[in-house]
Order: structure tokens, then sequence, then C-alpha cells
């Protein structure tokens, strides 16, 4: 993803809350993008050894857990974020006296 054309001034700049939405946003799509690439390269690594030693049968099995952990893990994130966002915020260096305009910073940019 690509982040360095934004800027708080000229024209088509986020301004000051739109660069601290996108600051307190960055790290937690990166813990997102973590755990996909976790259960991807997990499964990936785990089906093809699984298919060099010849157990096709369990090829099935190790990509049906893959993708459930996956999804799981995605909605346990998710209701997290939902729930506690202003926890969140906090926890990653928002300031107390926006939280209040927490939704609002993120539709502002």
């Amino acid at each position: 993803m690509f982040w360095g054309g934004y800027d708080d001034c000229g024209p088509g700049g986020l301004g000051s809350p739109g660069l601290a939405a996108l600051n307190i946003s960055i790290p937690l799509i990166n813990v997102f993008a973590g755990f996909g690439l976790l259960f991807g390269m997990g499964g990936a690594t785990a089906l093809a050894v699984d298919q060099g030693q010849g157990k096709g049968e369990q090829l099935n099995v190790i990509f049906t857990k893959s993708m459930a952990m996956s999804f799981l893990v995605g909605v346990l994130l998710t209701l997290v974020r939902i729930f506690f966002s202003g926890r969140t915020m906090l926890f990653l260096g928002g300031l107390l006296k926006r939280l209040w305009r927490w939704p609002g910073i993120i539709w502002e940019c």
C-alpha cells in the first residue's frame, strides 16, 4: 500500500485529523496483514510438506484449518476493533480530547 503521497499541506492534503487517523490505522492494517501472511504462508508450507511426503488425504484438512483460522482471527480482530476502538486509539497514541470525534475523523479523510 502507498501512503507516501499524503501530506497535510497543499491541495488534496488530508490535514491534521486525516493524518492522525492514518497514523492510528496503519498499525491496525499491519496487524491484519500479518495474520493473513501467517495463515497463508504457514498453510502453504504445511500443504507443500504433506504433498511432498505423499499425504494427499491431509491436504484438504490443512487448507480448511488454515482458512477457518484466518476467518476466525479476522472476525475476532474486527470485533475488537469495533467494540474497543476508543481504547485502541488511546493505546496507539491518540488524544483523549479527540476520542469523541473518532468515527468522524475517519469519514473526514
